[in-house]
């Protein structure tokens, strides 16, 4: 492999690792998130925490963070930021 190959293959690594379903933008309270696991669809909402902190509410019960939540929602750990994606809007008539 030579050194261009090494740095390309470096460079798509990190790519995968920096990519979001949702990003820190789009946690404002009134956004909706959904998420599919094992043909069954999930639905949260991100509400406003303390100290102006979002959380995430799910299953009736509020979470601090996005993988807290997923994992809620899943059974297991699992990693918030992909797990979760933002939900589409209706479109207006």
């Amino acid at each position: 492999m030579t050194q261009k190959d090494s740095a390309t293959k470096k460079s798509n690594k990190r790519q995968r690792r920096t990519r979001l379903a949702v990003s820190h933008e789009e946690l404002i309270p009134g956004t909706r998130l959904v998420a599919s696991l094992k043909g069954k669809t999930y639905e949260a909402l991100v509400i406003a925490g303390g100290a102006g902190r979002p959380e995430i509410e799910f299953g009736g019960k509020r979470y601090t963070s996005l993988s807290a939540a997923g994992s809620a929602a899943a059974g297991y750990a699992v990693n918030g930021w992909k797990f979760w994606q933002r939900a589409e809007e209706p479109e207006a008539e």
